[in-house]
C-alpha cells in the first residue's frame, strides 16, 4: 500500500468565484484524512499552500502555483503519492510543473495527463473572454501563451499535445477550441462520453496516453460531474458526468503502474450541499487508490 500525500492549493484568485481558496481548509477540517485512513489507505496532509494577499492576481497565481510545484516535487522524491487538491483549476500549472520536475530528477521523462472537465482550460490572454487564469493552465502546460505562466517553476512546456487527453468537455469558447485542434489533442467530448459511455472512453483514454509516456497523471475538475452530483464546485455546468459511472471506472488508472499523480480542483465549500461535493472528494480519491 502506498504511502499517500494531500496538498491543499488554497487559490481562488484564478477564477471569478474565489471561494474555491477555502476548499483545501474545509476538507481538511472536515476529516477528509481521517475518512480515508478509516477506509485504509496510508494518508495524511502533507501542506496546505496559501495564495499570497499582495500583488497582481497573475503574480498571486504564479506564486501559489510556483510554491506547489516544490511542494508536489518534494514530496514524490520521498516517495510519497501526491494528491493535490483545490482551488481553482491554475494550480494544475503547480501540479504538473512539480510532477515533471520530480520524474525527470535523474534522467529526462515525459509526462501525460488525462484531464477530466467540463471545459477545455486552454485560453491565453489572447483568447479568453474573462481574463480568468483558471481557464490557461492547458495552454500553460503546453507552452503557450503568458511566460509568466509558462515557465512557472521550470522554462518550457511540461507536457507534449499528444500526451494529453481531455473528457467531458461541454463548455468552451473557439479561441481554445481552435489552439486545441491546431496543437492536434484528443478530445472526448461529453456527447461522446454519454454515446459511448464513461468507462468505455476512459480506459481508451489510458491506452492513447499510457503506451506514449514514462508515467501520467489524472486531474479532475469537479465541475466536470453534473451539478446533481457536486453542487460545491466554482463553475458549475449542466449535462455533465454522473458520479457513479465515473466512481466505477477510476480503479483502471490507479492500478496502472505509470500512475504517478492525482488532482482534484475546483471545489467551493459555500455552494456545497449537505458535504455532497466533499465526499465525492472522498469517493474520488478512494475509488483511485483504495486497493481491490
Amino acid at each position: 500500500m502506498k504511502q499517500i500525500s494531500l496538498i491543499g492549493a488554497a487559490v481562488g484568485c484564478g477564477a471569478q468565484q474565489s471561494q474555491t481558496d477555502q476548499g483545501p481548509l474545509y476538507l481538511q477540517q472536515w476529516g477528509l484524512a481521517e475518512h480515508l485512513q478509516k477506509a485504509g489507505l496510508d494518508v495524511t496532509w502533507k501542506d496546505i499552500v496559501a495564495t499570497p494577499t499582495k500583488g497582481s492576481i497573475l503574480e498571486r497565481v504564479c506564486h501559489l502555483n510556483a510554491t506547489l510545484a516544490k511542494v508536489v516535487c518534494q514530496t514524490y522524491q520521498e516517495k510519497s503519492f501526491p494528491i493535490t487538491i483545490g482551488g481553482d483549476h491554475s494550480m494544475a500549472m503547480g501540479t504538473w510543473a512539480g510532477m515533471k520536475d520530480a520524474l525527470s530528477l535523474n534522467k529526462p521523462q515525459t509526462l501525460g495527463l488525462i484531464w477530466i472537465d467540463a471545459h477545455m482550460d486552454a485560453h491565453t490572454f489572447e483568447t479568453t473572454p474573462s481574463n480568468a487564469i483558471h481557464g490557461m493552465p492547458v495552454a500553460a502546460l503546453l507552452g503557450a501563451g503568458d511566460l509568466m505562466l509558462v515557465d512557472i517553476h521550470q522554462p518550457g512546456p511540461k507536457i507534449q499535445p499528444e500526451h494529453i487527453v481531455m473528457i467531458g468537455i461541454r463548455s468552451f469558447e473557439e479561441g481554445e477550441a481552435a489552439f486545441l485542434r491546431a496543437q492536434g489533442v484528443r478530445i472526448f467530448y461529453m456527447e461522446e462520453v454519454h454515446e459511448r459511455g464513461f468507462d468505455v472512453i476512459f480506459r481508451e483514454a489510458i491506452e492513447l496516453i499510457a503506451p506514449l509516456t514514462d508515467f501520467f497523471g489524472l486531474t479532475v475538475d469537479l465541475d466536470a460531474f453534473d451539478p446533481v452530483d457536486a453542487p460545491g464546485v466554482g463553475s458549475p455546468e449542466g449535462y455533465g458526468l454522473m458520479k457513479q459511472e465515473v466512481l466505477s471506472a477510476l480503479h483502471f488508472v490507479g492500478e496502472h503502474p505509470k500512475f504517478c499523480a492525482l488532482e482534484i480542483a475546483e471545489y467551493n465549500p459555500t455552494l456545497d450541499q449537505d458535504n455532497k461535493t466533499a465526499q465525492l472528494v472522498q469517493h474520488i480519491i478512494l475509488s483511485t487508490l483504495q486497493p481491490s
